[in-house]
């Protein structure tokens, strides 16, 4: 495939950990990002200061997928369903950051 450059509005990290309290191990999600030039994002950092870390994910958080309640039933993204996680899990904003931070700067490039 040939590397064309261009600026997509969106990517999409197909595994992002999530801690879930009690377990040990993370479980996954998928979700689906705003895409960010470098100084795009670091200009967008720095308007961060004093804001809400959950007033945020709206920020960089489009969509997500594989989001599940203990019935089993999808959790739709919306800025209830992210303030009804984040009082579950009080880590989840963060690792929707970490994985965004990641999937924009970290190459997906195997070696």
């Amino acid at each position: 495939m040939t590397f064309i450059l261009k600026k997509p509005a969106t990517f999409v990290v197909e595994e992002v950990p999530v801690t879930e309290p009690g377990q040990e191990k993370p479980g996954t999600m998928r979700v689906e990002y705003v895409y960010r030039t470098h100084s795009e994002y670091d200009a967008w950092v720095d308007s961060l200061k004093d804001k809400d870390y959950l007033a945020v994910v709206p920020e960089f958080v489009k969509g997500w997928a594989n989001c599940r309640d203990a019935d089993g039933n999808e959790i739709d993204f919306s800025p209830a369903s992210l303030k009804q996680i984040a009082e579950a899990s009080p880590p989840f904003p963060k690792d929707l950051f970490g994985a965004y931070r990641k999937g924009l700067f970290e190459s997906r490039v195997k070696n």
